[in-house]
């Protein structure tokens, strides 16, 4: 009995010697492995380390994935603010990577993942906006770029990071280690401008949240303090906080429907509308003659004349109109009255302006108002809207769009640019994150440390 009792422990012992004397080599072999599992550690690279096959996904499912799926398995003590963490981790190069959602979360940071692009931007409760690539050796930070040290990595569909990444991001007190325990310290300060803070990212819940507009947000709102942060969202996604003209993008889809072109947004010199034919003695694409033609008749028998003053203009024919109102008056007056070529959406084959001669009384003006999104027609400077297309007010210029949008637009009141942020392209960024999971984020970043409860991976923690 004796001699089997130290057989077997000679055994356990030799066991022991070969998992200290074990040297990680493939992320395969193992991913996760603690400090006194590694008694040969592996040659520091001082250059950029190199991603091994394994620490980025090599399939379309793994990539599509968001690197926070998979259960935690706490083989190190990770201790932030001086709570015990759930935390995995993983070492490579000599380097030991934590599990980026934990910690980052942990420290009021909401998470966004591009699965196309394979980036991560993360806005903090501190007004940073960050993004890095995996497995790159760099992260910008309110624009700027700065070396982490070390890229992040995806091994197993979870993503790590480097304590000098997480550093950056947030702008930790202190990190230090003591054998396998890792201590992270960063405190918080609540005040005014980081409750303003608060109210942007709850607003993580909307779908035209686009994280990469974080510090613009910020910016806006600190200029318009009384401006719901819903419409701090929106008026900066649809470029408000732009001076007209600045920052000219070319029209995408320009043969469509709902294509914005304003001041900011420019047709191609050579664009001419397809399939534009003749209705009532204009020209116009076929959807908005028809309706013109029987929105004319409708409010005819109603005792209502509606009269065309135009409809399509050319690029050539506007630059000959604008160019002759500048010579004659060179005063902002022209900029609010009149497009630059290439910028008019008569250019459409969409729009049309209604004769002036209707001044002598308001009854058209009236009747437009209340009836022209029955036809599609949406007058498309409104009063009041001024602060986003940048003309005056002209009740006489309408633009046709299919019967539901129409009805949205005249029933919100909205501009053909918020319509297209708030219903059509909410997301084109590519960045998503869980938007119930956000809110609790920023809800918790805001109170004591000590009541908190944060949610990670792994569950529910409670850090009290």
């Amino acid at each position: 009995m004796r001699t089997r009792f130290l057989i077997a422990a000679a055994a356990l012992l030799l066991c022991l010697v070969v998992v200290k004397l074990q040297v990680v080599t493939d992320l395969n072999d193992t991913s996760v492995v603690s400090a006194e599992e590694t008694a040969t550690p592996e040659p520091v690279n001082e250059a950029t380390p190199e991603p091994v096959e394994e620490a980025t996904p090599s399939s379309a499912e793994a990539t599509d994935k968001s690197p926070r799926e998979k259960p935690l398995k706490n083989n190190h003590k990770i201790y932030l603010n001086s709570h015990e963490a759930e935390v995995r981790t993983l070492l490579y190069q000599n380097e030991r990577f934590m599990e980026a959602y934990p910690l980052l979360e942990y420290y009021g940071c909401v998470v966004f993942w591009n699965s196309d692009a394979q980036t991560v931007a993360v806005n903090t409760r501190d007004g940073i906006l960050g993004t890095f690539k995996i497995g790159e050796m760099e992260v910008f930070v309110n624009g700027e770029s700065v070396d982490p040290g070390f890229p992040a990595l995806i091994a197993e569909d979870v993503m790590y990071i480097s304590a000098g990444m997480l550093d950056a991001l947030v702008d930790l007190d202190s990190v230090g280690a003591v054998e396998t325990d890792i201590w992270i310290e960063k405190q918080f300060c609540t005040n005014d401008r980081s409750l303003r803070i608060k109210n942007i990212l709850l607003q993580t819940r909307a779908v035209n949240y686009n994280p990469l507009n974080f510090t613009d947000y910020l910016a806006f709102q600190e200029q318009n303090p009384d401006l719901p942060a819903e419409q701090v969202i929106l008026q900066v996604n649809i470029g408000v906080h732009k001076e007209p003209y600045s920052d000219i993008q070319e029209v995408a889809d320009p043969n469509g429907v709902f294509a914005v072109i304003d001041k900011n947004h420019k047709l191609d010199d050579s664009f001419e509308p397809a399939d534009l034919a003749r209705y009532g003695g204009f020209l116009w694409k076929q959807e908005a003659g028809e309706a013109w033609l029987q929105m004319k008749s409708d409010a005819k028998a109603e005792g209502v004349s509606l009269v065309l003053n135009n409809t399509y203009r050319s690029i050539a024919a506007q630059t000959v109109n604008y160019n002759s109102k500048i010579r004659t008056r060179q005063d902002i007056a022209v900029e609010m009255t009149n497009s630059r070529p290439g910028h008019s959406e008569h250019h459409l084959g969409y729009a049309a302006d209604l004769t002036t001669v209707r001044y002598a009384s308001k009854k058209v003006d009236a009747w437009i108002a209340e009836n022209g999104y029955k036809y599609g027609f949406i007058v498309s400077f409104q009063a009041g809207k001024e602060y986003i297309n940048h003309y005056s007010p002209e009740p006489w210029h309408i633009r046709w769009y299919p019967l539901w949008a129409a009805e949205i637009m005249h029933e919100e009141g909205l501009t053909i640019q918020e319509f297209d942020n708030l219903y059509l392209n909410p997301n084109t960024h590519g960045f998503v994150t869980d938007p119930e999971r956000a809110m609790e984020i920023a809800e918790r970043s805001y109170s004591k440390l000590s009541d908190w409860i944060t949610v990670t991976s792994f569950g529910v923690v409670n850090y009290d």
